[in-house]
């Protein structure tokens, strides 16, 4: 813990490093570190472009991939829209990511 003194400084007891983190940041200024990969905000933003890319696309397509991104498992969507197989719902999802890969790298945003 640090109290003022009437010199310029402060004193400190307890911790040393005068209250900085085990990385030299000062913990009052510093914002925590975040992974983007997990932010709901991001995730949402992301779920909400792909949402508006769906339109271009067929029916079948716009099923899957709209299932996948609310979290339904492969064998779900089998089920779900009378899929073949696992490894068919895979080859459109394939397929559409794909397609959206060079979309992004043809100059459209992804």
């Amino acid at each position: 813990m640090c109290f003022p003194t009437s010199s310029a400084g402060s004193a400190c007891s307890g911790r040393s490093g005068g209250g900085k983190t085990q990385d030299g940041r000062d913990p009052g200024i510093t914002m925590p570190e975040t992974d983007s990969v997990s932010d709901p905000a991001v995730i949402a933003t992301g779920n909400i472009r792909v949402r508006d890319h769906l339109r271009g696309i067929d029916p079948r397509s716009q099923a899957i991939v709209a299932l996948t991104l609310d979290q339904y498992s492969q064998e779900e969507i089998v089920e779900l829209l009378g899929e073949h197989s696992i490894r068919a719902v895979e080859g459109v999802l394939y397929r559409w990511r794909v397609q959206q890969k060079g979309r992004t790298k043809g100059g459209g945003v992804l």
